[in-house]
């Protein structure tokens, strides 16, 4: 292994066939980077309205609200990651939710909109990120 300098990934593509005819290749290999940057843009615009809006606090409450749910409930995870509700029905139930925990409208409204967006996904690096930024400012 001392021969070895770096190890690189190498780049996984997968090719989609459709009636037997080749009809692209999608890079499949970098889809954790694609969740942090979704959640860094979520996170930056949900920080900076919080930030005006003098309630960085009520947003570390909801940070600590929505990391308890997903450690403790299968059914809060499978929502945010199952593809298999629909966009409303997701939107419904992340708003039912986070009214019933207590959760600030700014992130209430975010999870809306992120479940409208099929981006509830992301909540896990989303929750991060706004950890992050946070500790930074």
């Amino acid at each position: 292994l001392a021969h070895i300098k770096a190890y690189q990934r190498p780049r996984i593509t997968r090719l989609l066939t459709h009636r037997g005819q080749d009809i692209e290749r999608v890079d499949v290999s970098e889809p954790a980077s694609i969740s942090t940057g979704i959640a860094a843009r979520y996170a930056t615009a949900v920080y900076e309205l919080a930030k005006e809006g003098k309630d960085v606090k009520g947003l570390e409450a909801d940070i600590a609200v929505l990391t308890t749910a997903m450690a403790e409930s299968s059914d809060f995870n499978a929502l945010i990651n199952s593809p298999v509700y629909s966009r409303a029905d997701q939107a419904s139930a992340i708003t039912a939710i986070a009214k019933k925990a207590g959760v600030s409208a700014l992130m209430t409204n975010t999870l809306a909109l992120m479940a409208d967006k099929r981006r509830l996904f992301v909540l896990p690096q989303l929750l991060q990120t706004l950890r992050e930024v946070i500790a930074t400012d």
